[in-house]
Order: structure tokens, then C-alpha cells, then sequence
């Protein structure tokens, strides 16, 4: 009897070892607008994950602004190949996402958010997403906000309501906090301990931002210590929302962390504000930070990466066996990745409302060169960037701030360059009905935001 409960307990043991592993829960946080030289300080929460994490300094996002952006990462494509852009702004419900191929392998597939350029009504981008929880960022969002919030308190209450009611894993949660993004109002209590010198109502408002960039003020006559100064607290204020998410995910034994942005910020860089009209470092460099230790060791990576490459990561991550696009590369083989790999972001001009608001604002301002159509592909310490028929080069190990072209007298480099930014046949653009109707509600909140009028 003892023989055959012994032998019961041994192939009991043998099923066990032999069982699929538990597939880990993956959440992917977006802290939007944030560029990658405005953490440290201001991210302190950041810091705290990225000291267990592996930390990827030279990270690119593939578009400076949110649309595309986030198409990119969804699908591991430029936006070029993935089509969701100002000209065509609905992601085709027929291109592959990591919502939509995780929906199919056991993933309770969860989006929490406020930026209404997310919605379904306004781009489609995440479809294939089980549940989608939009928090709305209030009229004129933080202009008219007594907590200074654009949404990111009722998207952490969300979280916090769902993860308390939710027994179901594996999970991928997708979270985005809207609060670094133009208007920059930081909340009180930041106001009081850093920004004291500054009137207690000091802001920057989206409309200044598009005065500026209309050309009706002089670069060199407005105070940028001070907009960077408020924008860092903004910074702060979605660093605090994720300290606030990472506290109520509590213990990380099975689940993953991906935290990054989906552009940066101009802030008088290259005399321009916001996220439009460049892709210039300001707008594409952005923080990457992966707690995946079981996985990939914490540590600093310096090889390049781009945000397409989350694609190629959580799929791996949730052994989703899928047919990667030529930019996606999985980030947890780092040493397999060249130094000179070339890193492309793309802009395809901005929209038709954006363009007659600047146009009205000044109408003698020189528009044709910031309205162009751009690409940009870094390699090594070279960056090339196409705006229309311009050609500029730039060694970013020693001139980082795109001063001086060097695209004369280094016509092989270019040439070489140009052909890296040749599309990759990942797809085809595809012909669909793209007209968005928007409801009064999301043009509301997208006018807010500064993005339609």
C-alpha cells in the first residue's frame, strides 16, 4: 500500500513538473508626453522600478505625437505600414495588435485611460481590447480643474476597482496618464515645495503653444527655464500616478512592467512647442524601462530600441508565437541587437485643423518647412532627417542638438541613410473607410487638447 502511494505521489510530481508554466500578467504603462530627458529628478517612481529593471537609454519612439505612436506599438510597425495617422486616423480593425493576438491566447485584455485620442470613437486603436475604461479629462481638462488632473485620479481609481474585483489571469493592462501634456498646471502641493517662486497660478496653456509655433513671439524674449520648470512638475504629477499604480499592483512575483512614453516634448527646442512638426530627439527619445526579471536582468542597456519593439516583447513574454514585423525585435535579447541598427520615426504632417489654426493665428508665418512630411533614421552616432526636399545630417555624439548640418561633404553617409529608411514590407496600405465623425463629447476633449478646433 505504502509502494503504490509512493508511486501515486511520484507521477503526481512528474504532472506537476511537467505543466505548462503560468503565464505571467503584463502591464504596459504609457506616461504620455514625457521625453526621455525629463526623468531623474521629476520620476522618482521610475527610478525606484528602473533600479530592478532593465533600463534602455537610447530608446526611440517611431512618430512624435500620440496616434501613430501608439499605433506603433500595438502593432510593432512603423506608421508608415500600419496606415493609422492625421491622414489616415483609424487604426484598420484588420491589422494585427498585441490586444487582439493576446484576446486569442487566454489574456483578459484591459485598457484604462483619459486621452480621447484612444478611444474607439476617435481612432480605433484598441480594438481588441476586452474591456475599455476611458476616465474623462473634465471640459478643458486641467485648465478648469480644481486637482489640476487630466483624468489620471479616475484612471487610477479604475485600475484600483478592477484589480480588487478581478480574479482572472493572466492580464494585460494597458494604461495611459495624460498629465504631462499640454496645458502645464502642476497640482498645489508640487507648486508649493519646488515652484514657490512662481505665482501660484502660473501655467502654460495649449492656445500659447500655438502662438508661439505661429511665429507671434520671439524665441529668444520668453523665459524657458520657467515652461520647463512647469512641464517637470507635470512630469512629476504622472510619476506620481504610476508610484500610486505600482503600489496597488503590490507583489510583481508573476507580473510584468513595461513603462515608457509615446513622444517627448519641444519646449523652444528648434523654436517649436508641443509634439508636432519635428522629429527631432526632443520628440522621439523617450524613457523604456522593462521589470521583467525572471526574464532579462536589471541593469542599464545602452543598444538601440524602439517602442515597436514592446510588440516583439510581450508576445514573447506570453509565449504568442507571431511573425514579427521588420521593426519589432523582441527587448529581451538586447546582446542581439547592433549598435548600429537603424532607428526610423516618422511624420506625416499635422491636421488639416491644426494647420488652418496656425495659418489663422499668422497668416504671414512661414509654414511649408515645419508642414512637411519627415522621416528620420538614426544609426550609430548619425541621424538623418527628409522633410520634404531637404536633407539634413547630424553626429549626435557631438552635436545632440541638431545645430549643425553636416550632410555636405558626407554624401555616402546620406546616401547610405536614406536607404535605411526605406520602408519595410511589412504591409501594405490598406483602402478603408477613414472619415472620422467625431461625437460632440471627444471634440470637445480633443480642443482641449489643442488638436482640432
Amino acid at each position: 500500500m505504502l509502494k503504490k502511494l509512493g508511486l501515486m505521489i511520484g507521477l503526481l510530481s512528474l504532472i506537476g513538473c511537467t505543466a505548462e508554466p503560468q503565464k505571467p500578467n503584463i502591464v504596459f504603462v504609457v506616461l504620455d508626453t514625457v521625453r526621455s530627458d525629463a526623468t531623474g529628478v521629476n520620476t522618482p517612481a521610475l527610478n525606484r522600478l528602473a533600479a530592478k529593471s532593465a533600463q534602455f537609454n537610447n530608446a526611440y519612439s517611431a512618430a512624435p505625437w500620440t496616434v501613430p505612436s501608439h499605433g506603433s506599438m500595438f502593432t510593432g510597425m512603423l506608421p508608415s505600414n500600419h496606415g493609422c495617422t492625421f491622414a489616415h486616423p483609424k487604426l484598420s480593425p484588420l491589422k494585427t495588435t498585441i490586444a487582439s493576438l493576446l484576446s486569442k491566447n487566454d489574456y483578459k485584455t484591459v485598457a484604462f485611460y483619459s486621452n480621447p485620442w484612444l478611444s474607439d470613437r476617435a481612432t480605433g486603436l484598441l480594438h481588441g481590447f476586452s474591456e475599455k475604461h476611458e476616465s474623462p479629462i473634465g471640459g478643458l481638462g486641467k485648465m478648469t480643474s480644481k486637482n489640476n488632473d487630466q483624468g489620471g485620479r479616475e484612471t487610477m481609481s479604475n485600475i484600483s476597482s478592477w484589480l480588487n474585483s478581478n480574479n482572472e489571469e493572466p492580464y494585460f493592462l494597458f494604461v495611459n496618464f495624460l498629465e504631462a501634456h499640454l496645458p502645464f498646471d502642476p497640482p498645489a502641493d508640487y507648486r508649493k515645495k519646488l515652484l514657490s517662486d512662481l505665482p501660484g497660478d502660473d501655467s502654460v496653456s495649449i492656445g500659447w503653444g500655438h502662438e508661439f509655433n505661429a511665429g507671434l513671439y520671439d524665441p529668444d524674449e520668453v523665459d524657458w527655464s520657467r515652461i520647463d520648470r512647469l512641464y517637470k512638475g507635470d512630469v512629476n504629477h504622472a510619476d506620481r500616478l504610476l508610484a500610486a499604480l505600482l503600489k496597488e499592483l503590490g507583489d510583481l512575483e508573476n507580473t510584468i512592467v513595461i513603462v515608457t512614453s509615446d513622444h517627448g516634448e519641444n519646449i523652444g527646442d528648434h523654436d517649436l512647442m508641443e509634439h508636432q512638426f519635428s522629429v527631432d530627439e526632443t520628440l522621439i527619445s523617450v524613457p523604456l524601462v522593462l521589470y521583467a526579471p525572471k526574464y532579462l536582468g536589471a541593469g542599464i542597456y545602452d543598444q538601440p530600441v524602439m517602442t515597436t519593439d514592446i510588440f516583439a516583447t510581450v508576445l514573447e513574454l506570453a509565449a504568442v508565437e507571431y511573425s514579427q514585423p521588420a521593426h519589432s525585435k523582441s527587448l529581451l535579447h538586447p546582446e542581439e541587437n547592433s549598435f548600429a541598427r537603424p532607428l526610423v520615426a516618422e511624420y506625416t504632417g499635422p491636421s488639416p485643423g491644426l494647420r488652418d489654426l496656425i495659418v489663422g493665428l499668422n497668416p504671414d508665418r512661414e509654414t511649408e518647412e515645419i508642414f512637411n512630411f519627415r522621416r528620420t533614421v538614426r544609426s550609430g552616432n548619425m541621424r538623418l532627417t527628409v522633410a520634404g526636399e531637404t536633407v539634413k545630417l547630424h553626429n549626435m555624439d557631438i552635436d545632440p542638438g541638431q545645430k549643425t548640418d553636416i550632410a555636405e561633404g558626407n554624401e555616402s553617409t546620406v546616401e547610405l541613410l536614406i536607404e535605411m529608411l526605406a520602408n519595410p514590407a511589412d504591409s501594405k496600405w490598406l483602402e478603408y473607410d477613414t472619415d472620422v465623425e467625431l461625437d460632440p463629447e471627444t471634440k470637445r476633449q480633443l480642443e482641449s487638447l489643442g488638436y482640432v478646433r
